[in-house]
């Protein structure tokens, strides 16, 4: 949703980004799989994973567009919630992330609080359609 201004190098430091956030857990579920290749279709790159590191994916970021920042943040927080499982391991990826990329204090937790609320909308919309 918010990715379709990303350079090249910006992907492939996203899509490191997006491969740590869902090993986070230690848990691979079927639905942060189909996520990831969903981002991966929308981003218009091949199956495979990044060769950059973490430290280089975020010297590369950090240096974007701070709404390219928020953007990425946004992307990494709902890969985060694919599962439905936002435990302690991805939180503390995500504030690390939101440091790295200093963003603005006040940001993470509206950006999470929009994004929840999104979910639940989402989740009522699929309901009404499944009755």
């Amino acid at each position: 949703m918010f990715l379709g201004n990303l350079t090249e190098k910006e992907k492939a430091a996203f899509m490191c980004l997006a491969e740590n956030i869902i090993k986070a857990d230690g848990i691979s579920s079927e639905s942060e799989t189909i996520a990831l290749n969903n981002l991966i279709q929308e981003l218009h790159m091949k199956d495979e994973e990044s060769k950059l590191s973490f430290e280089e994916s975020c010297r590369i970021l950090t240096d974007s567009d701070e709404l390219i920042r928020r953007g990425i943040y946004i992307e990494l927080f709902s890969l985060a919630m694919a599962d439905n499982i936002y435990d302690s391991t991805e939180k503390d990826f995500l504030k690390k992330i939101a440091q790295q990329f200093k963003l603005p204090a006040d940001f993470p937790p509206k950006a999470e609080e929009w994004l929840l609320e999104y979910f639940s909308i989402f989740q009522k919309g699929i309901e009404l359609v499944s009755k």
